[in-house]
């Protein structure tokens, strides 16, 4: 186990580069402003510089609560669970367990990808670094109610959008096929993987990886969105009902992920590939394995957004600094991060080429052309494809509404038999008796659903 003194006590054995100073009063100052400011209700900020640790909560765990922020407050830390997934599978590389370069399919027989040279070749260093050739496809994991094999093994459906190990693309899906690797290779589900060997090893007590788990503490922040104009507090995005996990659920607090971001710190051949950069993104920035890596000072980080809450954590090794940024709202946790960074060393931190983060929205929205080519409730049935499942289209007085399993939307009318969802998906129906197009990723051409009913 590494203790409580080894983790924020004492001198860092690494470069003395750093002569900068905790200056405890300006941070402060920077972050009670990055607060007001943002509009949030509550963040924790943590700070490693040579050995010295600052950590403080700011605001409130939910609105209208009085309960304070502290450094011990739970939050969901999003995509920063990536870089956790891939240590995982370090540690069973270290053990002789995994091969990076070994294809996933030896692991597990039965994955497929859409592309069967992808599918031959794709290992799990290629699924950490993001160049699967799949672009998000991230209705998949939001818009369905799937166990993590069955989410998986639907990835054979996605077509690619470019050449296997061709271009760097976010991809929330390969952390989830990852993640099952690991938990196959370890002989344990990949939540146990990460608690038994990361958290425990660690002492990182306040983490977790369950929703419900975060609920039974005395100490955690509520997930807050605007709504309606205004922010408001919303339900917690339970990653193990939509089959993901690796992705994103870890949730933690400022003082754990000092504690972690100390261990990375460190170094070691256990981190070599990790923080080895594995892909270009673009002329700044390249991307190791779960984590960014920042070309003009090497500097680590990886953020993390799901619904209601915020994070960042970032390591600067020439400096001996590290920081992790916790936030129930919706919040530029990575300004918040550079503003701390600035106090401390002068410079920001550098911005990443691509941040996690859902598509941007189509920017032209056609007004309606004519009338429908068929009576609504001509529309209404039951459609079926092999990679999104079953959806429902209701024919009401008030129009048509489209239905899965996690998701809902009201039709607008665009042309003829072209509708469009109220997050701009296009729906296009074949025929009355026929089947639909509906654009589930805006990367790719829209999916084929057969009419069932």
């Amino acid at each position: 186990m590494i203790s409580r003194r080894q983790i924020f006590g004492g001198a860092f054995a690494l470069s003395a580069a750093g002569q900068s100073k905790l200056d405890r009063d300006r941070i402060d100052t920077a972050m009670r402003d990055e607060l007001a400011s943002q509009k949030i209700p509550g963040m924790s900020v943590g700070v490693l510089l040579n050995g010295e640790a600052y950590m403080q909560g700011y605001g409130v765990r939910a609105l209208g609560s009085r309960s304070p922020v502290t450094p011990q407050t739970v939050f969901a830390t999003g995509s920063v669970t990536k870089s956790f997934t891939a240590l995982a599978a370090a540690m069973l590389v270290e053990d002789g367990k995994l091969d990076w370069d070994r294809p996933g399919r030896d692991y597990l027989p039965w994955f497929r990808m859409y592309d069967p040279l992808a599918t031959a070749q794709i290992n799990i260093r290629d699924m950490l670094c993001h160049r699967s050739g799949l672009p998000r496809y991230d209705f998949l994991r939001f818009g369905m109610m799937l166990d993590r094999a069955e989410l998986v093994r639907r990835i054979q459906f996605l077509p690619p959008n470019a050449g296997f190990r061709s271009l760097w693309q976010y991809n929330n899906l390969m952390y989830a096929t990852a993640g099952l690797i690991t938990a196959q290779v370890a002989g344990v589900a990949w939540e146990d993987l990460i608690e038994n060997r990361i958290f425990s090893r660690l002492e990182m007590g306040g983490s977790n990886v369950r929703v419900a788990d975060t609920m039974k503490r005395d100490d955690y922040a509520m997930p807050h969105e605007v709504s309606g104009g205004g922010l408001k507090q919303v339900d917690f995005y339970d990653y193990q009902k939509f089959g993901v996990g690796p992705n994103g659920a870890v949730n933690s607090t400022v003082e754990d992920l000092l504690k972690y971001l100390r261990y990375h710190l460190a170094g070691g051949p256990l981190f070599e590939q990790l923080h080895y950069p594995q892909m270009v993104v673009d002329r700044n920035n390249t991307y190791g394995l779960g984590w960014w890596i920042h070309n003009n000072d090497g500097t680590l980080s990886h953020g993390g957004s799901i619904t209601g809450f915020r994070s960042w954590i970032s390591i600067d090794r020439r400096r001996n600094l590290c920081i992790a940024v916790l936030a129930n709202g919706p919040s530029n946790t990575t300004r918040i991060a550079s503003r701390v960074r600035e106090t401390i060393t002068g410079e920001p931190i550098p911005a990443p080429g691509n941040p996690p983060g859902p598509p941007r929205p189509a920017p032209a929205e056609p007004g309606p052309v004519g009338q429908p080519a068929n009576p609504l409730s001509a529309y209404a049935g039951r459609y079926e494809s092999p990679a999104f499942g079953t959806c429902e289209v209701a024919s009401s007085r008030d129009g048509l509404t489209l239905r899965f399993p996690n998701y809902s939307s009201a039709l607008r009318h665009i042309r003829a038999d072209l509708f469009r969802t109220s997050d701009r998906r296009d729906v296009q129906f074949l025929a009355p008796s026929g089947g639909m197009d509906f654009r589930a990723e805006p990367a790719v051409e829209m999916f084929r659903f057969r009419r069932t009913r």
